[in-house]
């Protein structure tokens, strides 16, 4: 009888003893999985270990894409181009990783870019771009309507039926600057200025210029990267665009 009663009280013991082994320590959670934030931004994140706070030094911080997002060691992100990144930290003993996917989104959709594909022929280019052709064009330059009240034209040269330089053409006014130059400064990354004009590094082997044209008006005059990236040659290559673009009569 007695061995009844006690069977009962063993069972429950040994169960709140298994039930406290099987208990593990809360795993370590980041603040936010996801993000979007735009280039200008930054963000803190934040480690939790149940109900407490996890200092962010203890553990390694790394950006997938350091050109879309900065990591510090101690968590802050600071946002870049456009685009994506996965931003990992690992505990310093190894054992916890947490991640977040971080998008840089954009403040504009100004337009579509130009093909940039330079040395293609005409007819190449004209089975890649989409806007409507203006006018008949000529050996050496096509013209095609901007889709938009922003984008007024876009402006293709050729040299023996090779694409050399791609321009967009956009609307004088204040508001369409600003925007313009918070589409290129969101997209990337600024490479320097020269009299005025502000170049960006589209690729390795691509530069854009953001200028002022005393015919066109505000121009983003596409080229191919100077070797050596010097700033006087790709300001040259700008204004050897421009004197182009006057000489086919855009």
């Amino acid at each position: 009888m007695l061995i009844a009663k006690f069977y009962p009280i063993l069972f429950l013991a040994l169960t709140v003893l298994a039930c406290n082994k099987e208990q593990k320590e809360p795993a370590t959670l980041i603040d936010s999985q996801e993000l979007s934030l735009h280039y200008d931004e930054t963000h803190q994140f934040t480690l939790k270990k149940g109900a407490s706070d996890v200092a962010a030094t203890d553990y390694t911080w790394k950006s997938s894409n350091t050109d879309v997002a900065e990591i510090s060691t101690s968590g802050k992100l600071d946002a870049g181009i456009v685009g994506d990144s996965k931003v990992t930290a690992v505990s310093k003993n190894g054992s916890e990783t947490v991640e977040s996917i971080v998008k840089v989104i954009p403040y504009y959709n100004t337009c579509k870019e130009p093909i940039i594909e330079f040395g293609i022929t005409q007819a190449a280019l004209k089975s890649k771009e989409t806007r409507t052709q203006y006018g008949t064009g000529t050996s050496t330059g096509i013209v095609y309507t901007g889709e938009n009240s922003k984008l007024k034209n876009v402006i293709y040269l050729f040299e023996n039926n090779a694409l050399t330089s791609s321009t967009l053409v956009f609307g004088s006014n204040s508001a369409i600057a600003k925007e313009v130059a918070t589409f290129f400064l969101e997209r990337y990354k600024p490479i320097g200025t020269a009299n005025g004009v502000y170049f960006f590094r589209v690729s390795s082997t691509v530069t854009v210029g953001v200028g002022v044209s005393s015919s066109l008006g505000m121009v983003a005059l596409y080229m191919p990267q100077k070797s050596g990236g010097r700033q006087s040659a790709n300001y040259d290559s700008f204004q050897e665009g421009l004197k182009a673009l006057e000489a086919n009569g855009h």
